[in-house]
């Protein structure tokens, strides 16, 4: 790989995924809207590329002369079903369309979901060649990208990653549950917070990516071809699953600070998100805190396998859990996305201390 495009760059995974690109030596190109930041980028010394992922014209002239196209760009809340569909179907699409009028047409590895593989009961764990079965909007639009996509196999070298929830340094999507742990030692869970969740370090996903270009197997070019179910997918998780309240008991640890979970009735927690989604629509700016997340958050269990990736690519979760969520705290600290109320639990050492300094 020389060259690579990358879609979505200026996002949290985008830009972690440039880093390790412009670190590894490929010429790194990234397709970028006129009002995003591109700060960042341009200090990697990546090339901008203006464009959109839902014009056609603009695709063809970004994926020329690229080896690699990596599709991430993607709608996460939108003020309607059809403005998620034009990006995360439509949008989908056209990049592997634009890709596909090319002599050569670059490799595309697209980056779903696990939403678009739907949940599993509590006990279950989710393969890639289980049935699909999308519970939000959300899950159906990255599952219509998928298969937007697909129709371009007999084309394009197609690989899909699904990765479960994504956290790391830069992170805003978790950034709330971190924020409400630090501040007030607090964590609403929806019930009891059972819902079990498949986690990805950002730095093992972007492991992940790069390790597909060259190993990784494709989608069928063709629906009738004699293909296992599956094929050129790989979910992307930790080998550890976590429910959500036991999230909060790790983010917690590692900030030291003693934690209150607060449960919230089925009830009230669609009540407020109908109020908060209802509030984007009147400032006609989608809040990510909507109806369609609590379809996924009632859900038993999104937990997923990570097999498929470690036997065919050698990919492996570089540390713990719980190193990685420390990690993702100190970043937060130390760049002031987060501040810690020092309101914290002593260890008995401390205590011990404390009394021996009085004496």
């Amino acid at each position: 790989m020389q060259r690579a495009l990358v879609t979505g760059a200026t996002g949290f995974i985008g830009s972690h995924l440039c880093e390790a690109l412009v670190r590894n030596g490929v010429e790194t190109h990234c397709l970028v809207r006129p009002t995003s930041d591109t700060g960042l980028l341009s200090d990697l010394g990546a090339t901008l590329v203006q464009g959109d992922v839902t014009q056609p014209d603009q695709l063809e002239e970004a994926v020329a002369d690229v080896d690699v196209v990596f599709h991430l760009a993607g709608s996460m809340a939108a003020l309607s079903r059809a403005d998620m569909m034009k990006v995360n179907e439509e949008g989908v699409g056209l990049v592997a369309a634009a890709c596909a009028k090319r002599e050569t047409p670059p490799t595309m590895i697209l980056l779903s979901s696990v939403a678009a593989s739907g949940p599993v009961k509590r006990n279950a764990v989710r393969v890639e060649s289980d049935p699909t079965a999308p519970v939000s909007n959300y899950g159906h639009s990255k599952l219509a990208g998928e298969q937007a996509a697909a129709k371009w196999a007999d084309r394009v070298p197609l690989t899909i990653i699904r990765p479960g929830v994504v956290f790391g340094p830069r992170d805003r999507s978790t950034l709330p549950i971190f924020k409400a742990i630090a501040m007030w030692g607090v964590h609403p869970v929806v019930g009891l917070g059972r819902t079990r969740l498949a986690l990805v370090h950002v730095e093992d996903l972007v492991d992940l990516l790069l390790k597909t270009v060259c190993g990784g197997e494709r989608l069928a070019a063709t629906e009738g071809d004699a293909t296992q179910p599956g094929q050129g997918i790989y979910f992307a998780s930790h080998d550890r699953a976590l429910s959500y309240s036991e999230l909060g008991t790790l983010i917690a640890r590692a900030m030291n600070r003693r934690l209150l979970p607060i449960p919230l009735i089925p009830p009230v927690t669609w009540s407020a998100a109908a109020v908060s989604q209802l509030w984007g629509q009147v400032r006609r700016h989608p809040d990510p805190f909507n109806i369609d997340k609590i379809r996924e958050a009632v859900q038993p269990a999104w937990v997923v396998s990570n097999e498929k990736a470690k036997q065919h690519l050698r990919w492996q979760p570089r540390a713990s859990l719980e190193e990685q969520l420390h990690d993702s705290v100190r970043w937060y600290e130390a760049n002031r996305w987060i501040k810690i109320r020092r309101l914290l639990r002593k260890s008995r050492s401390e205590r011990r201390a404390i009394r021996d300094v009085k004496r």
